[in-house]
Parts: C-alpha cells; structure tokens; sequence
C-alpha cells in the first residue's frame, strides 16, 4: 500500500502520462477516441498489476528458499555491483566532461 501511494503522489507521474498520452496518436496512425483511450489504459494497468503480483510473488518464493546466509551474500553481491555501476558512471562523466 505504501509503494501505492508514493507512486500515485509522484508528481512525474502526470509528465508521464501526458507524454505517453500525446504519443498515442502515432502508436495507433490515427487520432486516438475515448475507446482508443480506455483500452490502452486498461490495458497498461493490468500489465502493470501482472507484473507487480508477479514480481512480488518471486521475491517472497526465492526469499523463502535462501537462507539468511544466502540472503546477505546476495544483497552483498548486488551492493557491490551497483557501486561499480556507480563508478563507472562517475568516471564516464568524467572522462566526457574533462575531453569536451
């Protein structure tokens, strides 16, 4: 419920939307109707609600399976990983500003 309403009060929300709203007309090579609307909306929401049971009900079956040894190996491994992401990130910036 939390990730609920911290998703629906983020503000990018809206920029999103209305992006992916005004795009619509060159998905479907014509002005988009109410009923174009609803069915791509509709539709969205029910991946987005497939995927977040589905999503949730992975991570709840392999924390099961892990033990906590396991389980603080793995975040561990992850940790490690997105510092690395981090630092090449930072040294891609970097490298780009300082060679512009």
């Amino acid at each position: 419920m939390a990730g609920a309403a911290l998703s629906l009060a983020n503000p990018q929300s809206v920029a999103y939307w209305m992006a992916l709203g005004s795009g619509l007309e060159a998905i479907l090579a014509h002005v988009p109707t109410q009923r174009d609307y609803t069915v791509f909306f509709a539709g969205f929401m029910l991946a987005c609600l497939a995927y977040c049971c589905l999503a949730a009900g992975l991570v709840v079956g392999i924390r099961r399976a892990l033990t906590d040894r396991w389980y603080r190996a793995v975040n561990a491994v992850c940790g490690l990983a997105l510092l690395a992401f981090a630092l090449m990130l930072a040294f891609g910036t970097l490298h780009t500003l300082l060679h512009e």
